[in-house]
């Protein structure tokens, strides 16, 4: 698409009032391209589902995205993954999910968001009351991470399910993350996906106690 051709896209979207699902993934997308359809974005109403996967948004182009975070009242379902979100892109989009009240989906997997973005990540989730699936796949999350999320999900009612496969997360981070449903009354919770985690005997035993709580899990 490159550059002419995305602030074409940017152009149509600020008029158009019928679109409600655009596609960019792959298209090497830089933070100069993200500034434009974010830009436009904030002018639409219709569009619900984006997808910018595979593209070259780094932390510059979360900036942008935050904002746009910030202000939707539309936007229910975003795919980031296969870009060069770091830490603090995530930290931005983060601070952006704290007061979304639309946003159900979130892809951020195959990305560099770290220890330091699930936390942010997981903090940001306390107040929201919305995003339903949040994909951290491949995301060096590691056990603090988990733990991070675990402490949301004793308090959160809307999170249904997490990716965090590929995260180098233990028994400890996964028997967290385990224990947090188990204890909340509230969770809604149906799946969590601990692919490519290091787990044992106690997190097994865990597991069978969920299993009666809730039978219909997926871990």
């Amino acid at each position: 698409v490159g550059a002419r051709g995305t602030l074409e896209i940017a152009e149509t979207l600020k008029m158009n009032n019928t679109l409600t699902k655009l596609g960019m993934a792959g298209n090497d997308l830089s933070d100069k391209e993200a500034a434009l359809l974010c830009s436009a974005l904030l002018v639409n109403s219709t569009v619900t589902r984006i997808d910018l996967s595979g593209n070259k948004f780094s932390n510059k182009a979360c900036e942008y995205i935050g904002a746009l975070l910030d202000e939707s009242y539309s936007l229910e379902y975003l795919d980031l993954s296969w870009n060069h979100i770091q830490v603090k892109g995530a930290q931005r989009i983060a601070k952006g999910l704290e007061g979304n009240m639309k946003l159900k989906t979130l892809k951020l997997a195959w990305n560099g968001v770290a220890t330091d973005g699930a936390i942010a990540l997981a903090k940001s989730l306390e107040g929201n009351t919305t995003l339903v699936e949040l994909d951290l796949s491949s995301n060096r999350v590691g056990d603090e991470g988990a733990i991070a999320f675990a402490r949301t999900l004793k308090n959160n009612s809307s999170l249904e399910s997490l990716y965090a496969a590929k995260n180098n997360i233990t028994e400890n981070g996964a028997c967290s993350l385990l224990n947090a449903v188990m204890q909340s009354s509230g969770s809604t919770m149906i799946k969590i996906d601990l692919t490519g985690a290091i787990l044992k005997d106690d997190f097994h035993s865990l597991m069978d106690e969920l299993k009666i709580v809730k039978p219909d899990m997926v871990v």
